[in-house]
C-alpha cells in the first residue's frame, strides 16, 4: 500500500511538473509575440534616449520625498513637459506592466530566458535585419538591459505612485538601466573600432 501511494505521488507530481513545463513553453512562446510586452521594450528603450541624467537626478532619486519643482524637473530631465505627464507614463506604464505579469508571471520567468526573447523581439523589425553585427550587438544589449528594467518596474508598480516612493523607483530603475545601456554602446563602439 505504501509503494502503491508513493508511485501515485511521484506520478501525479510528474504529470503537475510536466504540465507547468508546457505552459511555460506557452508562455514564453506568447511573451515573444506580445505585441504589449514588445512596446513595454520599444518604451523603455525609447526613454533613455531623450533623458538626460545629470548629478542633480540622481540624487533626487536617493530620496524619500520631492517637492513639486523636484518632480517637475525630474519628469523634464526624462524627457517629459512636467511631472503630471511624467506620472500619466507610469501609471500606464504600470497598468502594462501589470497585465503582463498577470499574463505571464514574470517575476518568475528564469531571467536568461526573458532576456533571450527580449532580444528576440527587439530584432524582429527590418530595419534591426539590416544592422552591422556591432549595432546588433547593441540592441541585443539594450534588449536585455529593458529586459531587466521591466522586471524591476514590475517591483515598482507595487508601490502606491501616488505617494512619491513609487516615482523615485521607476526613476531609479530608469537610471539603472541608462547605466546599462551605457556599457552597451561602449560595447558596440569598441566592437565598431576592431
Amino acid at each position: 500500500m505504501k509503494n502503491i501511494k508513493t508511485l501515485l505521488t511521484f506520478t501525479i507530481l510528474s504529470f503537475f511538473l510536466i504540465s507547468m513545463k508546457s505552459n511555460a513553453q506557452i508562455n514564453t512562446t506568447n511573451l515573444e509575440s506580445d505585441t504589449q510586452f514588445s512596446q513595454l521594450l520599444e518604451n523603455s528603450i525609447s526613454i533613455l534616449q531623450r533623458a538626460k541624467f545629470s548629478e542633480q537626478v540622481k540624487n533626487l532619486v536617493k530620496k524619500d520625498n520631492l517637492s513639486k519643482s523636484e518632480l517637475d524637473f525630474l519628469s523634464k530631465s526624462f524627457g517629459f513637459e512636467n511631472g503630471n505627464a511624467y506620472l500619466d507614463y507610469i501609471k500606464n506604464y504600470n497598468t502594462q506592466i501589470k497585465s503582463l505579469q498577470k499574463k505571464y508571471d514574470l517575476v518568475n520567468m528564469d531571467k536568461t530566458e526573458l532576456k533571450k526573447i527580449s532580444e528576440k523581439v527587439i530584432n524582429k523589425t527590418s530595419v534591426a535585419q539590416r544592422m552591422s553585427a556591432c549595432e546588433r550587438i547593441r540592441r541585443n544589449c539594450l534588449a536585455q538591459a529593458a529586459a531587466g528594467a521591466v522586471v524591476a518596474h514590475l517591483g515598482c508598480a507595487t508601490l502606491d505612485i501616488t505617494v512619491i516612493a513609487g516615482v523615485i523607483c521607476h526613476a531609479a530603475v530608469t537610471i539603472g538601466q541608462a547605466a546599462a545601456s551605457d556599457n552597451c554602446n561602449a560595447e558596440a563602439e569598441t566592437c565598431a573600432n576592431q
